[in-house]
């Protein structure tokens, strides 16, 4: 549908929907003056009726001979006590055989608002398809009610007033006129505008001096041709550019923005906008803002100062290294590129301080091992027990270095994914339950017990070996520092389509929160004087992290609410 067509539809549904609401409002209002008006009558003759009644003491003898004077054949006359009881009916002498009436309409009406009327057959009569137009108005001691039949005559006479009707037809009519002018003239600029800018997609040289009429839409018209004017203008200048630039941005992994001397952005992608607003503070939504940030202030520095040199430099935010570099072109513009070295620079630190711990790590067996052979050889006169006593705990560190080297053996299998490592049928609750057959003894030792409640069923595939670290190092690690008399409880309480999940917790102190995200790393420990005394190489959790992560899964740690340290993970199926 054309626009022309959609404007005259919408205006046409407005003028209709108001005339329609304007007409049936006017309807409604003669109508119910013409019901007042019927009302009033009739409330004048119960008026009247009341007062005849009372001059006579209420006394129905002498009603017949006012219904006489009533018409008898056109009204019918009732008097109703505020019982609802029938005591006077002009059309009906057996009174008593006339039902209660405290529940017809126009009785309810009067009997709440004083009068009250209503438009229906009668149930007293026998009239069948004849309606009645009843008005009742209630008075100290009954009501008094008259009725007329509601021939097509009366019903004729309380319609509304159909005059008011014509002449709103008359007006819609010559506002639609008025309204097909309009839209033509709105439309006709409109598709003068449209046409222009189909006519620019096929990016040829195009005739700008369309004349457009004097108006807002004629001001929009020309503010549109001005700016494809300078759009064509800006374009050539940028299409220059372009050509050299567009091969490296297509395939470049850096974030780049190309300037041109006067330090407006020719083109950037989106790689550059992403690390410009990472690196600042405040939201970059343009490359033209990026040399007012304070972040690229040796970028600015270095375009004041004119010099032949690339500026270079790093930018550390929030744990994400950057470096940013500025080349200058000979017409005058500049080049800025971004690159993320995060990694780069992780991996580093992480190769530095791996390097540390386990140089820290190695360095304390073997200075232990050192100390007391030394002490073997340069006392030679050292008593059998001292000598023996010597040699158990040198035998005690060169056992902690084969567990720290294996540790760390096993961390590297796990980190470069070793083939030694296969995947099979694992059934986990055997797995659990050859662990804690393994330890029964330490286990009573500390006097501590091991639930397990795992379905018997449960198989995953997945390496066994790495399982039973898995639990292995968790149990291990529940005995070495969840405290004597503490129980643990190991359960599978989930399985979906591709995971099982597991809670391994224990009843003892747990951990301060503030280690909670750093106990898998390596070396980490909480307390570094008892976890050496109790023999730990600090690598258990950082294997079973890596284990499960091998697996498809992952794990948290959380310090149960009624006490002790659990940890929740997923294995994949």
């Amino acid at each position: 549908m054309s626009l022309y067509k959609k404007l005259a539809a919408y205006f046409i549904a407005v003028m209709v929907i108001f005339c329609v609401a304007v007409i049936t409002y006017q309807y409604r209002r003669d109508r119910l003056n013409h019901i007042a008006t019927l009302n009033l009558t009739q409330q004048t003759q119960t008026q009247f009726i009341y007062n005849y009644l009372h001059s006579h003491g209420d006394s129905m003898v002498y009603m017949n001979a006012l219904t006489d004077m009533l018409e008898k054949q056109h009204t019918r006359i009732t008097v109703i006590d505020l019982s609802g009881n029938v005591v006077y009916d002009n059309h009906i002498s057996d009174t008593d055989s006339i039902e209660d009436h405290i529940d017809r309409p126009e009785i309810v009406s009067a009997r709440k608002h004083g009068t009250g009327y209503d438009i229906r057959s009668s149930a007293s009569l026998a009239t069948p398809g004849t309606n009645y137009y009843y008005f009742a108005q209630k008075f100290d001691k009954y009501y008094i009610r008259s009725s007329i039949v509601y021939d097509s005559h009366l019903a004729a006479s309380l319609q509304g007033d159909y005059e008011y009707i014509y002449y709103m037809i008359a007006l819609f009519a010559a506002s639609l006129g008025a309204v097909f002018y309009i839209v033509r003239k709105i439309s006709k600029t409109i598709t003068q505008l449209r046409d222009f800018a189909q006519r620019t997609q096929t990016d040829d040289e195009l005739d700008t001096n369309t004349n457009f009429p004097d108006d807002e839409f004629g001001e929009i018209g020309t503010l549109i041709t001005q700016n494809y004017k300078q759009l064509r203008k800006t374009k050539k200048a940028l299409a220059r550019e372009k050509e050299k630039l567009l091969a490296h941005l297509q395939t470049s992994h850096e974030g780049l923005a190309i300037f041109n001397k006067k330090g407006e952005q020719i083109l950037s992608n989106s790689l550059f906008m992403q690390h410009a607003n990472t690196i600042t503070s405040d939201t970059v939504t343009s490359a033209n803002d990026i040399l007012n940030e304070p972040e690229f202030e040796p970028v600015a520095n270095y375009l004041h100062l004119s010099q032949s040199a690339d500026c270079k430099f790093h930018i550390d935010k929030n744990g994400r290294i950057f470096s940013v570099q500025c080349v200058r072109f000979s017409d005058g513009g500049f080049e800025i590129s971004i690159i993320e070295n995060t990694q780069q620079y992780q991996e580093q630190e992480v190769k530095r301080q791996l390097t540390q711990n386990i140089s820290h790590e190695l360095k304390t067996p073997v200075a232990g091992i050192r100390g007391y052979l030394e002490t073997i050889i340069e006392t030679p006169d050292i008593s059998p027990q001292t000598r023996d006593k010597f040699i158990k705990r040198a035998y005690d560190q060169t056992e902690r270095l084969s567990n720290l080297i294996q540790d760390i053996s096993l961390l590297n299998k796990i980190d470069n994914r070793h083939p030694m490592f296969t995947r099979e049928k694992v059934n986990v609750r055997d797995i659990v339950e050859g662990i804690a057959t393994d330890l029964s003894i330490l286990l009573e030792k500390q006097h501590m017990k091991m639930h397990i409640d795992i379905s018997a069923g449960l198989d995953i595939t997945a390496d066994a070996t790495l399982i039973y670290s898995i639990f292995r190092n968790l149990t291990d690690n529940a005995i070495a520092y969840a405290g004597e008399s503490t129980e643990i409880y190991v359960k599978c309480y989930h399985t979906d389509t591709t995971s099982a999940y597991f809670s391994f917790r224990d009843t003892g102190t747990g951990i301060p929160a503030q280690h909670l995200d750093r106990i898998f790393e390596r070396f980490y420990r909480v307390d570094e004087g008892r976890s050496r005394a109790n023999g730990g190489t600090g690598l258990g959790l950082a294997i079973v992290k890596n284990a499960i992560l091998m697996h498809k899964g992952n794990i948290t740690a959380r310090n149960n609410p009624q006490g002790g340290l659990e940890f929740l993970f997923s294995l994949g199926l």
